[in-house]
């Protein structure tokens, strides 16, 4: 793996060092990478349950920040808390650290042997990133700096990285759940679950906006 393969691996690794990615898969065993046919690329139901997920997470966040007024867009529940701004720039910096974990994984050696429950893992790993009274702190590549000047600006570039992965998913004739992960928190985990979870995690940082917005003193429309 390259020196920022490495360092993104390390990042998720901080960020979600709880998740039971080793859990809820088997490991597989590996072998050269083989030419990818037809037949070894995504089925038609996980492609459409791919890019539903992520057309759905992506329009939350939309909704989310939209309107959202300049006070309201700094405004922190407390010194500790995240504000709006904060959290959507951590969304949009964690989608393009996970897309290149993704990538780096397509380039390792791909699994030889179907790996069994693959749907009930996915289904785990969701539910697993959807349930937010596990707390992680970010890691300091994902701890935001102030980059994403607003709720304009941020959807511009969520869009934009969101575009390229939506792009994929729809596209990509890749055999990914031949390549699997092999280092913590994705170590049994493939390319395919990869994606499901930069999905999983803009949607689990959604839910942190709208938990802002149900503080007490959260600034009012003027």
């Amino acid at each position: 793996m390259t020196r920022q393969g490495l360092r993104i691996a390390a990042a998720m690794t901080a960020l979600l060092a709880t998740t039971p990615m080793a859990s809820v898969a088997q490991t597989a065993q590996t072998a050269p990478p083989a030419q990818t046919t037809a037949a070894t690329t995504l089925t038609a139901a996980e492609r459409a349950r791919l890019v539903a997920h992520l057309e759905q997470t992506r329009d939350n966040f939309l909704k989310a920040i939209d309107g959202v007024s300049p006070q309201q867009w700094t405004f922190k529940a407390a010194p500790e808390r995240w504000s709006i701004a904060e959290t959507a720039e951590h969304i949009i910096a964690a989608e393009g650290l996970l897309r290149g974990l993704q990538e780096q994984l397509m380039k390792e050696p791909a699994a030889t042997t179907p790996r069994p429950d693959v749907a009930a893992q996915d289904d785990k790993i969701l539910a697993f990133l959807a349930d937010r009274t596990s707390k992680v702190k970010a890691p300091e590549p994902l701890v935001p700096k102030g980059t994403v000047a607003s709720p304009a600006d941020a959807r511009e570039k969520f869009l934009a990285t969101r575009g390229v992965t939506l792009k994929y998913a729809q596209e990509t004739q890749d055999n990914l759940r031949a390549h699997v992960g092999g280092q913590p928190p994705f170590k049994d985990t493939d390319a395919y679950q990869l994606l499901l979870v930069i999905s999983a995690h803009s949607a689990r940082h959604t839910a942190q906006i709208l938990e802002v917005k149900t503080a007490s003193s959260y600034p009012t429309q003027e």
